[in-house]
């Protein structure tokens, strides 16, 4: 957006003459003295950040020390422009955010005689973006090892430089800079997930599938946590159902965690409802994991890296649920219970006494 004098948005007071100086913007330029104000009037269609040029012609008597006023998003800002230099060519006053809509000035006052004041141009153009950073957490959590040197050993040989607690990356070939920054605790996570438009990673056991467990060096070290004793304990950052995975005798047996049994706080049982009308309530339902953006109401399906729907339990073997709007199975629907993970033979361990101790000795179901 160029705006020459006498162009529509501009105005003055006091007296402007039409100045003998060369190297004017279109047609003319103007001058004057003693406190005469012109003014460039603009209205953006697009709010964002623009470069402000003024354009003026040199003569002997221009003033060294011009104030210009430049209205924006934040208010105004003064500039101070010598006109005895860098004439008839476009000089940049700064880069200011401007509101789409919004009806903003940029206006010269002239200085005192003898010296004289020269209105000629202004133009406003979108000031160059910044080249795209994308953010980037990663959360080593528990697992068989630490990754966290590993990660970092990995971002250095890829050529990431490490500054204030995070790594900088450039993507040369696609204009792009990555940030990653490298969390261990439960508020990290938390807050990276609520971060618009940032990719999380967590690389760890899924802990019965409710979520990520961060371990002290000591517990990576011995492969050993001991205070975890409730699916619902403090240590977990459960970012899924209550419920825990559905094969009880593998989670029971099969696991680095012999026999632990899924309790809650409270001391009520975190094994799921087995059929329709268990006193615990309805079975639990299988289903697609789902996330919103911020404004829209749908639901939707969030993809594993080969872009196949996440289900919270996959190894049920039945179909899982999935509503755009959020809504739930209905349980009393015959067609809806199909979703419910049932099973009319629950499982119970029978008790063998051998020598004082007591093991588990046949299982019937899960």
């Amino acid at each position: 957006m160029i705006i020459d004098n006498g162009d529509p948005g501009t105005s003055y007071t006091g007296s402007w003459s039409v100045s003998s100086a060369a190297g004017w913007y279109g047609t003319e330029s103007l001058w004057s003295r003693d406190g005469s104000i012109y003014r460039w009037a603009f209205t953006p269609s697009v709010s964002g950040s623009y470069n402000v040029a003024m354009w003026w012609t040199e003569w002997s008597s221009r003033s060294t020390s011009v104030p210009v006023i430049i209205e924006h998003a934040a208010g105004s800002t003064p500039v101070t422009i010598n006109q005895r230099l860098n004439g008839s060519r476009w000089n940049s006053l700064g880069v200011f955010n401007f509101r789409a809509g919004t009806r903003y000035q940029i206006r010269i006052t002239a200085q005192p005689g003898p010296s004289s004041t020269c209105a000629d141009a202004v133009q406003i153009t979108p000031a160059s973006p910044p080249s795209p950073t994308e953010l980037m957490f990663i959360f080593p959590g528990y697992a068989s090892i630490d990754a966290t040197a590993d990660l970092s050993s990995l971002l250095r040989d890829m050529g990431a430089i490490e500054e204030s607690g995070a790594w900088k990356y450039r993507i040369s070939a696609q204009n792009k800079d990555v940030e990653i920054r490298i969390g261990n605790s439960i508020e990290e996570m938390n807050q990276a997930l609520m971060t618009e438009d940032a990719h999380v990673l967590y690389f760890g056991h899924s802990n019965y599938g409710l979520g990520a467990l961060f371990a002290t060096p000591s517990e990576f070290s011995s492969q050993v946590v001991d205070d975890i004793l409730f699916i619902d304990d403090d240590r977990i950052f459960n970012y899924s159902s209550e419920w825990v995975h559905v094969n009880i005798r593998g989670m029971r047996t099969g696991q680095a965690y012999p026999f632990w049994w899924p309790i809650f706080k409270d001391g009520s049982s975190g094994i799921m409802p087995y059929d329709f009308g268990d006193p615990l309530g309805d079975p639990v339902f299988n289903y697609y994991v789902t996330y919103q953006v911020p404004g829209d109401p749908t639901h939707y399906k969030i993809e594993n890296v080969r872009h196949g729907a996440i289900e919270r339990f996959p190894d049920w073997g039945g179909p899982a649920w999935y509503s755009p709007n959020g809504s739930k199975p209905n349980s009393s629907n015959p067609e809806d219970q199909q979703y419910f993970i049932t099973n009319p033979e629950p499982w119970e361990p029978s008790v063998e006494v051998i020598g004082g101790w007591q093991e588990s000795k046949t299982f019937t179901g899960y």
